[in-house]
């Protein structure tokens, strides 16, 4: 047999016309389901769409938390937060020293007067 030859057997599969009108009409099916589910698809993304806008809309950004090995937040002054209130009490007071002092003094004098 030459390459050429015109006689050498081909194995081709046999389809009748009725195969190929069934696997037509399958064809057609899958076109339409196909369709219909890209329909739904769109639908059900516009709606996931507008759900997730809902959702971004009402949802209150949260700042990430502080690490524990920065100080802490400042205030309105720059100074650190509770820190403030503690200075002012010292200068008031002549700082803690002063305090337990005075406590002191005035517990031992009471305790004097009772003797």
């Amino acid at each position: 047999m030459a390459a050429g030859d015109d006689t050498t057997p081909t194995e081709t599969p046999t389809v009748t016309v009725a195969q190929l009108e069934a696997l037509t009409a399958q064809m057609k099916q899958n076109e339409e389901r196909l369709a219909q589910i890209q329909a739904e698809n769109a639908t059900l993304r516009a709606e996931n769409a507008s759900l997730v806008q809902a959702r971004n809309r009402y949802r209150a950004p949260v700042p990430p938390m502080q690490s524990f090995d920065t100080p802490p937040l400042t205030g309105a002054t720059g100074a650190a937060l509770g820190t403030g209130a503690t200075d002012a009490r010292k200068q008031a007071i002549g700082g803690y020293g002063a305090l337990a002092r005075a406590t002191s003094r005035s517990s031992s004098s009471n305790h004097q007067k009772c003797s």
